[in-house]
């Protein structure tokens, strides 16, 4: 028999048992008391059970749904979970067909589900409700604000606005529900929607930021020139601490955004210049601070390096810079530096009596750069070498003038050494003089031009030092001037005080007062014939006294 005409018979053999049912025994269709809602049919060989989860559009839940069986327009209220079990499903060997929908208040309802019930199995089915749908995007002066909260207030349904500030939240129930946006350092808003079942509800924030901002211009110190592409940082103290750095515009200007109220340092930072800090920056929540300017000080260039002829460091060599006042002499270390050349691309030469000049061309100059630049000069035919020493150490000086008389003068290096290039063949007088050395002179010293003569290690003496003073900076004789002045004014200070405690207390005077005056007392008496026993009590007579003693 075809299936189609077994369905039909089968389907009016469903339809007869349920009406026998009506007649002989209650069907119970809704118990939304108990723990199971059932669906039996009396006298049914074969039976299936199907399990119904009731939710919205994007998957939750719902409650309050009612589930309809179509074919027979029966309904049973899902529990508080949306879920439903019907049992007791008449279901032949080869599956029954049963087709099923839900209905909730506020969504709207979709098409019914259709499914096969076979005999003691259960089958599983979900059904769908649709709700609506509110949508918008949060933005901060018109930019979009990424990771904003927007939540429905007394719902605890909420979502994330995405890269471009916008969010959705689906499958509401139609109704009036307050939205709030909330994000990090920015004043929360809410607002009020109403929803159509299944309608669509536009709804945008526009939130007014907690924090402050920072801007301004960098310049040049010197020119005023605006400089792009310098790095501004400002450190937000954390935890963690944030450190927010944005770069130059073609105009200098800068612009710090995000920050919360606050006191700040504004670091200003280029390759070639040195590094500028603001302190004190004050943040007001909400507002920009304007006018934060800048001026970098551009860092002094410098061109350095050594010249040498082969292995000798060259001394006085002269390395200039073509077409400026720039130019630097080599040390006794061969070593030379020239400092504050402007930016820019410079032929730089290098030269020295008796040696070729070299030239080097394209030589770039960045601004607050160091560029190392060596030189090694070619000497001219006709050379004299040698290496200056001390007599009693051994040890090799430098700065020791070298005269090749009568018409060359060189420098030794650090190394001792000195060289003279581009001497005539000729018979030379060497003299050599340094501070705290005997002079010497050596020769006559004859040259060629095919190769370069060396005369080996010349000795200097060192001058005799005279006997230094006791006192620093004072020879003997100074010294011991300077001793005899003090010690005058010691004795003499001395005496002073003396004289003082004298006047001050004379009872208490030196006994030297009284013996001068009995030694002049003893002189009168001698003079006058008298012996010692005669001699008045007193070491001084008085006028009267002596005169009646010479009448007797």
């Amino acid at each position: 028999m075809p299936r189609d005409r077994r369905y039909k018979g089968c389907m009016a053999s469903v339809a007869f048992v349920l009406l026998l049912a009506v007649a002989l025994a209650p069907f119970t269709h809704c118990d939304p008391g108990g723990d199971e809602l059932t669906a039996t049919v009396s006298e049914a060989t074969y039976t299936g059970t199907i399990e119904v989860n009731v939710t919205d559009n994007v998957g939750r839940n719902v409650t309050d749904a009612i589930v309809t069986l179509e074919d027979n327009d029966t309904s049973w209220p899902a529990d508080e979970y949306g879920r439903l079990t019907i049992t007791g499903l008449l279901a032949d060997s080869n599956g029954t067909e049963y087709n099923l929908s839900a209905q909730c208040e506020g969504y709207e309802e979709l098409a019914y589900v259709s499914i096969i019930v076979t005999p003691s199995n259960t089958t599983w089915v979900n059904l769908t409700v649709r709700g609506g749908l509110i949508y918008g995007t949060v933005t901060e002066d018109w930019e979009p604000v990424v990771g904003a909260n927007v939540s429905l207030d007394d719902f605890g349904l909420n979502t994330t606005s995405g890269s471009d500030g916008s969010y959705t939240i689906d499958g509401l129930k139609s109704g009036a529900y307050s939205v709030t946006a909330t994000a990090v350092n920015h004043d929360p808003l809410t607002r009020i929607v109403t929803l159509q079942i299944g309608g669509f509800a536009r709804l945008d924030f526009a939130l007014a930021s907690l924090m402050g901002s920072i801007s301004g211009v960098v310049l040049h110190a010197t020119s005023l020139e605006a400089i792009e592409d310098a790095n501004v940082s400002v450190r937000i103290e954390g935890p963690p601490p944030v450190t927010i750095t944005v770069t130059t515009e073609v105009d200098g200007s800068y612009y710090v955004p995000s920050l919360p109220a606050g006191t700040y340092s504004v670091d200003v930072s280029l390759e070639g210049f040195n590094t500028s800090t603001l302190e004190g920056v004050e943040v007001v929540s909400g507002a920009d601070t304007t006018d934060v300017d800048v001026h970098l000080e551009e860092k002094p260039t410098t061109l350095l390096g050594t010249v040498r002829s082969g292995t000798v460091l060259l001394v006085g060599a002269n390395v200039s810079v073509w077409g400026t006042e720039y130019y630097g002499l080599s040390s006794v270390e061969g070593k030379y530096e020239i400092g504050g050349i402007p930016e820019g691309t410079y032929t730089v030469e290098a030269s020295l009596q008796g040696y070729l000049n070299a030239t080097v061309l394209g030589v770039e100059i960045a601004r607050g750069s160091e560029l190392q630049l060596n030189f090694n000069l070619t000497g001219l035919p006709g050379a004299l070498y040698g290496i200056v020493v001390d007599a009693a150490t051994g040890d090799r000086l430098a700065g020791v003038v070298v005269v090749a008389l009568p018409q060359r003068e060189a420098i030794t290096n650090t190394n001792g050494e000195f060289q003279f290039t581009g001497l005539p063949a000729d018979e030379y007088i060497v003299r050599f003089t340094l501070d705290g050395y005997q002079p010497k002179e050596i020769g006559p010293i004859t040259t060629t031009l095919d190769e370069t003569t060396e005369i080996g290690s010349i000795e200097l003496e060192p001058t005799r030092e005279s006997f230094g003073g006791f006192i620093f900076g004072f020879d003997l004789a100074h010294s011991m001037m300077i001793l005899a002045l003090f010690l005058t004014i010691i004795i003499l200070a001395f005496a002073v005080v003396l004289r003082i405690r004298t006047f001050e207390a004379p009872d208490k005077a030196p006994a030297i007062y009284d013996e001068l005056d009995e030694e002049d007392a003893e002189e009168a008496q001698e003079e006058d014939g008298l012996s010692e026993e005669d001699a008045p009590g007193s070491s001084v007579d008085e006028p009267g006294a002596n005169n009646g003693h010479s009448g007797k």
